[in-house]
Protein backbone atom coordinates (compact mmCIF):
# COMPACT_ATOMS: atom_id res chain seq x y z
CA UNK A 1 0.00 0.00 0.00
CA UNK A 2 2.86 2.35 0.82
CA UNK A 3 4.46 1.67 -2.57
CA UNK A 4 1.17 2.36 -4.35
CA UNK A 5 0.83 5.72 -2.56
CA UNK A 6 4.37 6.68 -3.46
CA UNK A 7 3.88 5.75 -7.12
CA UNK A 8 0.63 7.65 -7.28
CA UNK A 9 2.43 10.77 -6.10
CA UNK A 10 5.34 10.48 -8.53
CA UNK A 11 4.89 10.60 -12.27
CA UNK A 12 7.21 7.91 -13.71
CA UNK A 13 9.63 8.69 -16.49
CA UNK A 14 9.32 6.18 -19.39
CA UNK A 15 13.06 6.48 -20.00
CA UNK A 16 13.63 5.16 -16.47
CA UNK A 17 12.50 1.71 -17.60
CA UNK A 18 15.20 1.54 -20.23
CA UNK A 19 17.82 2.86 -17.82
CA UNK A 20 16.73 0.35 -15.18
CA UNK A 21 16.94 -2.64 -17.52
CA UNK A 22 20.45 -1.59 -18.51
CA UNK A 23 21.60 -2.59 -15.01
CA UNK A 24 20.06 -6.07 -15.14
CA UNK A 25 22.70 -8.81 -14.55
CA UNK A 26 21.52 -10.65 -17.68
CA UNK A 27 21.29 -9.72 -21.34
CA UNK A 28 17.72 -8.96 -22.41
CA UNK A 29 16.79 -8.72 -26.09
CA UNK A 30 13.35 -8.15 -27.59
CA UNK A 31 12.70 -9.26 -31.16
CA UNK A 32 9.56 -8.69 -33.23
CA UNK A 33 7.61 -11.47 -34.94
CA UNK A 34 10.15 -11.41 -37.81
CA UNK A 35 13.00 -11.94 -35.34
CA UNK A 36 14.38 -8.43 -35.81
CA UNK A 37 16.01 -7.04 -32.68
CA UNK A 38 14.07 -3.98 -31.46
CA UNK A 39 15.58 -3.67 -27.99
CA UNK A 40 18.78 -4.76 -26.23
CA UNK A 41 19.55 -3.75 -22.64
CA UNK A 42 23.34 -4.28 -22.76
CA UNK A 43 26.14 -6.11 -24.57
CA UNK A 44 29.51 -7.64 -23.80
CA UNK A 45 32.63 -5.57 -24.28
CA UNK A 46 33.57 -5.37 -27.96
CA UNK A 47 30.01 -5.04 -29.27
CA UNK A 48 27.85 -2.02 -30.15
CA UNK A 49 24.15 -1.98 -29.28
CA UNK A 50 23.27 0.46 -32.09
CA UNK A 51 24.83 -1.84 -34.69
CA UNK A 52 22.84 -4.85 -33.42
CA UNK A 53 19.38 -3.27 -33.12
CA UNK A 54 17.54 -3.61 -36.40
CA UNK A 55 19.37 -6.81 -37.38
CA UNK A 56 18.07 -10.40 -37.31
CA UNK A 57 18.56 -12.17 -33.98
CA UNK A 58 20.51 -14.92 -35.76
CA UNK A 59 23.32 -12.46 -36.53
CA UNK A 60 24.32 -12.69 -32.86
CA UNK A 61 24.97 -16.43 -33.12
CA UNK A 62 27.88 -18.16 -34.94
CA UNK A 63 26.69 -20.15 -37.99
CA UNK A 64 27.60 -23.52 -36.45
CA UNK A 65 25.43 -22.70 -33.41
CA UNK A 66 22.35 -21.60 -35.39
CA UNK A 67 20.60 -25.02 -35.42
CA UNK A 68 20.27 -24.90 -31.62
CA UNK A 69 18.66 -21.47 -31.70
CA UNK A 70 16.39 -22.32 -34.63
CA UNK A 71 15.18 -25.53 -33.01
CA UNK A 72 14.39 -23.69 -29.78
CA UNK A 73 12.53 -20.95 -31.70
CA UNK A 74 10.51 -23.57 -33.58
CA UNK A 75 9.55 -25.19 -30.30
CA UNK A 76 8.42 -21.80 -28.94
CA UNK A 77 6.09 -21.38 -31.92
CA UNK A 78 4.83 -24.95 -31.63
CA UNK A 79 4.23 -25.05 -27.87
CA UNK A 80 3.94 -21.41 -26.81
CA UNK A 81 6.24 -22.12 -23.87
CA UNK A 82 9.67 -20.85 -22.82
CA UNK A 83 12.56 -22.73 -24.45
CA UNK A 84 16.22 -22.83 -23.39
CA UNK A 85 19.47 -23.62 -25.20
CA UNK A 86 23.21 -23.10 -24.85
CA UNK A 87 25.56 -21.52 -27.39
CA UNK A 88 29.04 -20.06 -27.52
CA UNK A 89 30.51 -16.94 -29.08
CA UNK A 90 34.14 -16.31 -29.92
CA UNK A 91 34.19 -12.69 -28.79
CA UNK A 92 36.59 -10.24 -30.47
CA UNK A 93 40.07 -10.54 -28.92
CA UNK A 94 38.73 -12.67 -26.05
CA UNK A 95 38.34 -16.28 -25.01
CA UNK A 96 35.28 -18.25 -26.07
CA UNK A 97 32.22 -17.32 -24.02
CA UNK A 98 29.33 -19.71 -23.32
CA UNK A 99 25.76 -18.54 -22.80
CA UNK A 100 22.45 -20.01 -21.66
CA UNK A 101 19.51 -18.39 -23.43
CA UNK A 102 15.74 -18.52 -22.81
CA UNK A 103 13.18 -17.55 -25.44
CA UNK A 104 9.79 -16.39 -24.13
CA UNK A 105 6.88 -15.60 -26.46
CA UNK A 106 4.91 -12.38 -25.94
CA UNK A 107 1.26 -13.20 -26.62
CA UNK A 108 -2.17 -12.71 -25.10
CA UNK A 109 -5.11 -15.11 -24.74
CA UNK A 110 -3.68 -17.83 -26.96
CA UNK A 111 -3.02 -15.52 -29.90
CA UNK A 112 0.08 -15.82 -32.06
CA UNK A 113 3.18 -14.23 -30.51
CA UNK A 114 3.75 -10.59 -31.44
CA UNK A 115 7.29 -10.49 -30.09
CA UNK A 116 9.88 -12.63 -28.33
CA UNK A 117 11.99 -11.94 -25.25
CA UNK A 118 15.50 -13.41 -25.14
CA UNK A 119 17.22 -13.54 -21.74
CA UNK A 120 20.85 -14.67 -21.81
CA UNK A 121 23.23 -15.55 -18.96
CA UNK A 122 26.99 -16.01 -19.27
CA UNK A 123 27.85 -19.56 -18.10
CA UNK A 124 31.48 -19.56 -19.19
CA UNK A 125 32.76 -20.21 -15.67
CA UNK A 126 30.54 -23.29 -15.26
CA UNK A 127 31.79 -24.62 -18.59
CA UNK A 128 35.41 -24.11 -17.59
CA UNK A 129 34.77 -25.88 -14.29
CA UNK A 130 33.29 -28.86 -16.15
CA UNK A 131 36.31 -28.97 -18.45
CA UNK A 132 38.68 -28.83 -15.46
CA UNK A 133 36.86 -31.72 -13.80
CA UNK A 134 37.13 -33.77 -16.98
CA UNK A 135 40.84 -33.01 -17.25
CA UNK A 136 41.41 -33.91 -13.62
CA UNK A 137 39.61 -37.23 -14.14
CA UNK A 138 41.90 -38.01 -17.05
CA UNK A 139 44.96 -37.09 -14.98
CA UNK A 140 43.70 -39.28 -12.14
CA UNK A 141 43.35 -42.31 -14.38
CA UNK A 142 46.81 -41.74 -15.83
CA UNK A 143 48.36 -41.33 -12.36
CA UNK A 144 46.71 -44.52 -11.11
CA UNK A 145 47.95 -46.44 -14.14
CA UNK A 146 51.52 -45.23 -13.61
CA UNK A 147 51.44 -46.10 -9.93
CA UNK A 148 50.37 -49.64 -10.72
CA UNK A 149 48.73 -50.04 -7.33
CA UNK A 150 44.99 -50.13 -6.69
CA UNK A 151 45.52 -48.70 -3.19
CA UNK A 152 46.81 -45.43 -4.62
CA UNK A 153 43.84 -45.17 -6.96
CA UNK A 154 41.26 -45.92 -4.26
CA UNK A 155 42.94 -43.48 -1.86
CA UNK A 156 42.81 -40.72 -4.43
CA UNK A 157 39.21 -41.45 -5.34
CA UNK A 158 38.14 -41.46 -1.70
CA UNK A 159 39.83 -38.14 -0.93
CA UNK A 160 38.38 -36.57 -4.07
CA UNK A 161 35.00 -37.88 -2.93
CA UNK A 162 35.31 -35.72 0.17
CA UNK A 163 35.70 -32.63 -1.98
CA UNK A 164 33.05 -33.68 -4.51
CA UNK A 165 30.58 -33.63 -1.64
CA UNK A 166 30.98 -29.84 -1.52
CA UNK A 167 31.03 -29.60 -5.32
CA UNK A 168 27.68 -31.40 -5.39
CA UNK A 169 26.26 -29.05 -2.75
CA UNK A 170 27.35 -25.96 -4.70
CA UNK A 171 25.99 -27.40 -7.97
CA UNK A 172 22.65 -28.19 -6.29
CA UNK A 173 22.45 -24.65 -4.92
CA UNK A 174 23.16 -23.24 -8.39
CA UNK A 175 20.41 -25.38 -9.92
CA UNK A 176 17.97 -24.35 -7.19
CA UNK A 177 18.76 -20.65 -7.58
CA UNK A 178 18.44 -20.78 -11.37
CA UNK A 179 15.16 -22.62 -10.99
CA UNK A 180 13.75 -19.84 -8.80
CA UNK A 181 15.05 -17.01 -10.99
CA UNK A 182 13.11 -13.75 -11.34
CA UNK A 183 13.40 -13.82 -15.14
CA UNK A 184 9.82 -15.04 -15.62
CA UNK A 185 8.51 -12.01 -13.69
CA UNK A 186 10.69 -9.77 -15.85
CA UNK A 187 9.28 -11.41 -18.98
CA UNK A 188 5.75 -10.62 -17.80
CA UNK A 189 6.70 -6.99 -17.19
CA UNK A 190 8.21 -6.67 -20.67
CA UNK A 191 5.09 -8.28 -22.16
CA UNK A 192 3.01 -5.65 -20.39
CA UNK A 193 5.17 -2.89 -21.90
CA UNK A 194 4.91 -4.44 -25.37
CA UNK A 195 1.13 -4.70 -25.09
CA UNK A 196 0.70 -0.95 -24.63
CA UNK A 197 3.15 0.03 -27.37
CA UNK A 198 2.70 3.65 -28.42
CA UNK A 199 0.56 4.44 -25.36
CA UNK A 200 3.39 3.56 -22.98
CA UNK A 201 3.73 7.07 -21.53
CA UNK A 202 -0.01 7.29 -20.85
CA UNK A 203 -0.04 3.78 -19.42
CA UNK A 204 2.80 4.60 -17.03
CA UNK A 205 1.35 7.89 -15.84
CA UNK A 206 -2.39 7.11 -15.65
CA UNK A 207 -2.99 3.35 -15.45
CA UNK A 208 -2.82 1.98 -11.86
CA UNK A 209 -0.75 -0.99 -13.02
CA UNK A 210 1.46 1.24 -15.14
CA UNK A 211 2.24 3.51 -12.20
CA UNK A 212 3.58 0.53 -10.28
CA UNK A 213 5.67 -0.80 -13.16
CA UNK A 214 8.91 1.23 -12.68
CA UNK A 215 9.13 0.28 -9.01
CA UNK A 216 8.35 -3.32 -9.92
CA UNK A 217 11.17 -3.34 -12.48
CA UNK A 218 13.59 -1.80 -10.00
CA UNK A 219 12.69 -4.48 -7.45
CA UNK A 220 13.26 -7.23 -10.01
CA UNK A 221 16.65 -5.76 -10.96
CA UNK A 222 17.66 -5.62 -7.30
CA UNK A 223 16.61 -9.24 -6.86
CA UNK A 224 18.49 -10.26 -10.01
CA UNK A 225 21.59 -8.46 -8.73
CA UNK A 226 21.35 -10.42 -5.50
CA UNK A 227 20.82 -13.60 -7.48
CA UNK A 228 23.92 -12.87 -9.54
CA UNK A 229 25.95 -12.30 -6.36
CA UNK A 230 24.81 -15.65 -4.93
CA UNK A 231 25.58 -17.47 -8.18
CA UNK A 232 29.04 -15.93 -8.34
CA UNK A 233 29.71 -16.97 -4.75
CA UNK A 234 28.76 -20.58 -5.46
CA UNK A 235 30.78 -20.57 -8.69
CA UNK A 236 33.73 -19.33 -6.63
CA UNK A 237 33.21 -22.29 -4.29
CA UNK A 238 33.15 -24.64 -7.27
CA UNK A 239 36.42 -23.24 -8.61
CA UNK A 240 38.01 -23.53 -5.16
CA UNK A 241 36.89 -27.13 -4.79
CA UNK A 242 38.14 -28.03 -8.26
CA UNK A 243 41.50 -26.59 -7.27
CA UNK A 244 41.42 -28.73 -4.14
CA UNK A 245 40.74 -31.83 -6.24
CA UNK A 246 43.73 -31.00 -8.41
CA UNK A 247 45.86 -30.53 -5.29
CA UNK A 248 44.62 -33.89 -4.02
CA UNK A 249 45.84 -35.61 -7.17
CA UNK A 250 49.21 -33.85 -6.90
CA UNK A 251 49.53 -34.72 -3.22
CA UNK A 252 48.81 -38.40 -3.82
CA UNK A 253 51.33 -38.52 -6.66
CA UNK A 254 53.98 -37.07 -4.34
CA UNK A 255 52.91 -38.88 -1.16
CA UNK A 256 56.13 -40.87 -0.93
CA UNK A 257 58.20 -37.66 -1.14
CA UNK A 258 57.79 -36.20 2.33
CA UNK A 259 58.52 -32.49 2.41
CA UNK A 260 57.85 -31.89 -1.30
CA UNK A 261 54.65 -29.94 -0.52
CA UNK A 262 55.58 -28.25 2.76
CA UNK A 263 53.65 -25.00 3.33
CA UNK A 264 53.07 -22.59 6.20
CA UNK A 265 49.55 -22.41 7.57
CA UNK A 266 47.61 -21.33 10.64
CA UNK A 267 46.22 -24.35 12.53
CA UNK A 268 42.73 -22.86 12.93
CA UNK A 269 42.49 -22.17 9.20
CA UNK A 270 43.41 -25.79 8.45
CA UNK A 271 40.76 -27.15 10.83
CA UNK A 272 38.07 -24.81 9.47
CA UNK A 273 38.83 -25.85 5.90
CA UNK A 274 38.28 -29.49 6.80
CA UNK A 275 34.97 -28.58 8.45
CA UNK A 276 33.88 -26.43 5.48
CA UNK A 277 33.88 -29.47 3.20
CA UNK A 278 30.93 -30.87 5.16
CA UNK A 279 29.20 -27.69 6.27
CA UNK A 280 25.80 -28.64 4.79
CA UNK A 281 25.76 -32.07 6.49
CA UNK A 282 26.82 -30.48 9.77
CA UNK A 283 24.03 -27.90 9.54
CA UNK A 284 21.40 -30.45 8.51
CA UNK A 285 22.29 -32.67 11.47
CA UNK A 286 22.39 -29.66 13.86
CA UNK A 287 25.85 -30.72 15.01
CA UNK A 288 27.37 -28.52 17.72
CA UNK A 289 30.92 -27.83 16.51
CA UNK A 290 33.77 -26.47 18.58
CA UNK A 291 37.32 -25.68 17.46
CA UNK A 292 40.02 -25.28 20.10
CA UNK A 293 43.52 -24.09 19.17
CA UNK A 294 45.92 -23.79 22.12
CA UNK A 295 48.89 -22.75 19.96
CA UNK A 296 47.76 -20.42 17.12
CA UNK A 297 51.19 -19.83 15.61
CA UNK A 298 51.83 -20.97 12.05
CA UNK A 299 53.43 -24.34 11.40
CA UNK A 300 55.15 -25.73 8.34
CA UNK A 301 53.70 -29.03 7.16
CA UNK A 302 52.39 -30.92 4.16
CA UNK A 303 49.17 -28.93 4.12
CA UNK A 304 47.38 -30.95 1.48
CA UNK A 305 48.16 -34.37 2.98
CA UNK A 306 47.18 -33.12 6.45
CA UNK A 307 43.94 -31.66 5.09
CA UNK A 308 43.13 -35.00 3.45
CA UNK A 309 43.53 -36.78 6.77
CA UNK A 310 41.42 -34.23 8.63
CA UNK A 311 38.74 -34.35 5.92
CA UNK A 312 38.54 -38.13 6.27
CA UNK A 313 38.27 -37.85 10.06
CA UNK A 314 35.58 -35.16 9.92
CA UNK A 315 33.62 -37.12 7.33
CA UNK A 316 33.89 -40.27 9.44
CA UNK A 317 32.63 -38.33 12.49
CA UNK A 318 29.71 -36.74 10.61
CA UNK A 319 28.60 -40.11 9.24
CA UNK A 320 28.80 -41.57 12.74
CA UNK A 321 26.76 -38.69 14.17
CA UNK A 322 24.07 -39.23 11.54
CA UNK A 323 23.23 -42.58 13.15
CA UNK A 324 22.50 -41.23 16.64
CA UNK A 325 19.87 -38.93 18.14
CA UNK A 326 20.63 -35.31 19.15
CA UNK A 327 22.39 -33.65 20.79
CA UNK A 328 25.30 -34.23 18.44
CA UNK A 329 28.72 -32.74 19.05
CA UNK A 330 31.96 -32.56 17.08
CA UNK A 331 35.14 -31.17 18.61
CA UNK A 332 38.41 -30.36 16.85
CA UNK A 333 41.31 -29.68 19.23
CA UNK A 334 44.82 -28.58 18.35
CA UNK A 335 47.74 -28.43 20.80
CA UNK A 336 51.51 -28.91 20.83
CA UNK A 337 54.37 -29.95 23.06
CA UNK A 338 58.12 -29.58 22.60
CA UNK A 339 58.31 -31.99 19.64
CA UNK A 340 54.85 -32.76 18.31
CA UNK A 341 51.61 -31.21 17.18
CA UNK A 342 48.36 -32.99 17.93
CA UNK A 343 44.93 -32.71 16.33
CA UNK A 344 42.03 -34.51 18.00
CA UNK A 345 38.68 -35.12 16.27
CA UNK A 346 36.13 -36.11 18.91
CA UNK A 347 32.46 -36.99 18.39
CA UNK A 348 29.62 -38.45 20.46
CA UNK A 349 28.43 -40.65 17.63
CA UNK A 350 28.02 -44.39 17.14
CA UNK A 351 31.38 -45.29 18.71
CA UNK A 352 33.51 -48.36 17.95
CA UNK A 353 33.09 -51.86 19.34
CA UNK A 354 36.00 -53.25 21.35
CA UNK A 355 36.66 -56.06 18.87
CA UNK A 356 36.85 -53.52 15.99
CA UNK A 357 39.30 -51.01 17.47
CA UNK A 358 42.39 -52.85 16.22
CA UNK A 359 40.93 -53.15 12.70
CA UNK A 360 39.89 -49.53 12.13
CA UNK A 361 42.94 -48.64 10.03
CA UNK A 362 43.11 -51.93 8.13
CA UNK A 363 42.72 -51.76 4.36
CA UNK A 364 39.14 -52.57 3.35
CA UNK A 365 37.73 -52.73 6.90
CA UNK A 366 34.47 -50.86 7.44
CA UNK A 367 31.37 -51.08 9.62
CA UNK A 368 29.26 -49.04 7.18
CA UNK A 369 26.87 -50.63 4.71
CA UNK A 370 28.09 -48.32 1.94
CA UNK A 371 31.70 -48.00 3.13
CA UNK A 372 34.85 -49.20 1.38
CA UNK A 373 37.43 -49.11 4.17
CA UNK A 374 39.78 -46.80 2.26
CA UNK A 375 39.54 -43.46 4.08
CA UNK A 376 40.97 -44.26 7.49
CA UNK A 377 43.53 -46.67 6.03
CA UNK A 378 44.85 -44.09 3.56
CA UNK A 379 44.88 -41.47 6.34
CA UNK A 380 46.98 -43.75 8.55
CA UNK A 381 49.42 -44.37 5.69
CA UNK A 382 49.66 -40.60 5.01
CA UNK A 383 50.37 -39.89 8.68
CA UNK A 384 53.16 -42.49 8.74
CA UNK A 385 54.62 -41.05 5.54
CA UNK A 386 54.85 -37.68 7.32
CA UNK A 387 56.70 -39.39 10.23
CA UNK A 388 53.60 -39.21 12.41
CA UNK A 389 50.81 -41.44 13.67
CA UNK A 390 47.03 -41.69 13.64
CA UNK A 391 45.36 -43.31 16.66
CA UNK A 392 41.79 -44.02 17.74
CA UNK A 393 40.04 -44.51 21.08
CA UNK A 394 36.45 -45.33 21.98
CA UNK A 395 34.63 -46.55 25.08
CA UNK A 396 32.46 -48.79 22.91
CA UNK A 397 29.38 -48.70 20.73
CA UNK A 398 27.22 -45.64 21.36
CA UNK A 399 30.02 -43.92 23.25
CA UNK A 400 31.55 -41.80 20.48
CA UNK A 401 35.17 -41.86 19.30
CA UNK A 402 38.37 -39.83 19.47
CA UNK A 403 40.93 -39.82 16.64
CA UNK A 404 44.33 -38.27 17.34
CA UNK A 405 46.68 -37.15 14.57
CA UNK A 406 50.27 -36.71 15.76
CA UNK A 407 52.82 -35.02 13.47
CA UNK A 408 56.38 -33.71 13.96
CA UNK A 409 56.35 -30.07 15.02
CA UNK A 410 57.85 -27.80 12.38
CA UNK A 411 57.66 -24.13 13.23
CA UNK A 412 57.55 -21.72 10.32
CA UNK A 413 60.34 -19.19 10.01
CA UNK A 414 58.03 -16.37 11.06
CA UNK A 415 56.88 -18.29 14.15
CA UNK A 416 60.44 -19.06 15.19
CA UNK A 417 61.42 -15.40 14.77
CA UNK A 418 58.48 -14.33 16.95
CA UNK A 419 59.43 -16.90 19.57
CA UNK A 420 63.02 -15.59 19.74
Amino acid sequence: MYDECVMAAVKPDPDMIVKTLAYAPVFIAIANRDQIVVYLNSVDEGYNIDEIIGTHIDTLIPPEQLPKSQRAFANVLATGTVQRYETFIDAPEAERQWYSTSIAPVAEDGAAPTAFVYTTTNITQQRRTEEQLKKIQEELLEASHRAGMSEVATGVLHNIGNVLNSVNVSASLLIEQVGTSQLERLNRAVSLIETHGDQLATFLSENPKGKLLPAFLRKICDELAGEQKRLRRELGNLVEHVGLIRSTVTAQQSLAKFGALIEEIEPELLLNRALALFRIDIENLAVQVSVTVEDPRQVALDKQATLQILANLVRNAVESLATVAPPRSLQLRYHTDARWLYVEVVDNGAGIAEDAIDKVFSHGFTTKKTGHGFGLHSSSVAAETMKGTLAVASDGEGQGARFTLKLPLCRSDSALAAQR
